[in-house]
């Protein structure tokens, strides 16, 4: 706010050239029909208008208001951005949020049909019988299995001593 208290070399040029237009221009009214009790009624700002000083003032004046004016429209811009980008923004949201309910949809769907599925599946195998108790099955099949394998060496046995015999006689012949 203190760009209105530059020293005059720091004005821009434009600035500079309507302070000389100030100048040029008498602000008290000249004419001729003017009467005395009305140029009297005027206020001491009007009456001293012309002078070098007043101009500065009034520039100031116009240099303040102009600030003041620039400030309060720079701040109503920024204000409006915001709310444009706020309302983007949130429409954005509204918009992504909406696509990923779409999109997950037909994903729950299944995965509902799935939760169904095991619960159904989960309920058969508990109602399902125990299964029986196969221990006196798997003593039995042990119990032939050892027999299969002592006939197997008792047969093996055998054979080795008929070989041996035949063999023996086989030399005796010879």
């Amino acid at each position: 706010r203190d760009r209105c208290s530059k020293p005059p070399e720091t004005v821009p040029l434009q600035t500079q050239a309507m302070s000389r237009s100030f100048e040029k221009q008498p602000t008290t009214p000249t004419s001729p029909f003017t009467s005395l009790a009305a140029r009297e009624a005027q206020p001491a700002a009007v009456k001293r208008a012309g002078t070098k000083t007043d101009l500065g003032e009034v520039l100031e004046v116009f240099k303040t208001g102009f600030a003041n004016s620039l400030d309060s429209l720079s701040e109503d811009i920024i204000r409006e951005i915001r709310t444009e980008v706020i309302d983007a923004a949130n429409a954005f949201r509204r918009e992504a949020a909406n696509a990923t309910l779409a999109n997950d949809r037909p994903v729950t769907t299944q995965l509902n049909r799935l939760e169904e599925a095991m619960k159904k599946t989960e309920q058969r195998i508990l109602s399902l019988p125990p299964p029986p108790d196969l221990g006196i099955v798997q003593k039995d099949i042990r119990d032939v299995e050892m027999s299969c394998l002592t006939a197997c060496r008792n047969l093996g046995d055998r054979l080795e001593n008929f070989t041996r015999e035949n063999n023996q006689m086989l030399d005796r012949l010879h």
